[in-house]
């Protein structure tokens, strides 16, 4: 990786923090705002040209597991950055799960290469990152929820006491919940076209725990639409689902990759 640019890059990734925190706060708010979404979208393009050099290689795509949290936080920041201003809360963690994963990329070269020429495998690899991308921001928003109920009746920082009203974010999270629901279910349903692959060793608990995800996030949803489910525990079960799929998916190739050195 380029030193410089990796630099470079996280400075943008600051600055647009600290232009969006000081909208936040309401000072030069028009100003800042427009800092923070000029630096937020020259970081996001600058990661992406990092990222392309990092995936494309001789023997083919390398998904390995810095890369692949990488290129989901970016899908996940394409979500975000056009509605940056309605949701400057889950836009500054973002930025900050963002520089994670440039220092992630910078310190461990992980490898997992995919050079399968199955047209449907790829379909799969596309679907799951913006299944993923769409659900990180579902847990994102229901952790923000979540701290949100747990000070309502205490003396709060000055970011929580600047949050979009509660009402909006719960149906911003049910919203994003449904569509990463759909997006999910459509990629476990082109896996199995290679469903031989599913309770092999290296990638049962993958399946298992997208399941057991799946199936909270569709039970909330069910909960939500027919028993008027919402609040701080329909944010926790969602933030619950959210940390099973990120085990299922993260946990099990960083685990490959570490202990393993394995590739699928």
């Amino acid at each position: 990786m380029n030193t410089l640019l990796f630099i470079v890059n996280i400075t943008c990734y600051l600055i647009a923090i600290l232009g969006i925190f000081c909208f936040v706060k309401g000072k030069l708010s028009r100003n800042c705002i427009k800092v923070g979404t000029f630096f937020a979208w020259t970081a996001v393009i600058l990661h992406a040209w990092m990222l392309s050099q990092a995936l494309v290689g001789a023997g083919g795509i390398n998904l390995g597991a810095s890369n692949a949290f990488s290129l989901t936080i970016l899908a996940t920041l394409m979500i975000i950055l056009p509605n940056i201003r309605r949701h400057p809360d889950i836009s500054m963690v973002l930025f900050t799960l963002a520089i994670i994963s440039l220092i992630v990329s910078e310190s461990y070269d992980s490898q997992l290469t995919l050079n399968s020429a199955r047209p449907i495998l790829s379909l799969h690899i596309i679907l799951s990152i913006i299944a993923y991308a769409v659900l990180m921001v579902v847990g994102v928003q229901a952790a923000l929820i979540v701290l949100r109920h747990s000070y309502l009746k205490k003396p709060t920082g000055y970011f929580l006491n600047h949050l979009p009203p509660l009402m909006s974010m719960e149906k911003w999270l049910f919203q994003l919940m449904a569509i990463g629901a759909v997006l999910l279910t459509l990629s476990l349903l082109t896996a199995l076209s290679f469903m031989d692959s599913w309770f092999d060793k290296q990638f049962v608990h993958r399946s298992i725990l997208s399941i057991v995800s799946l199936i909270i996030f569709v039970t909330l949803l069910t909960l939500h639409h027919f028993k008027g489910l919402r609040g701080k525990p329909a944010a926790k079960y969602a933030l619950i689902a959210f940390v099973v799929l990120l085990i299922g998916v993260s946990g099990s190739r960083v685990v490959q990759e570490l202990l393993f050195n394995r590739t699928s």
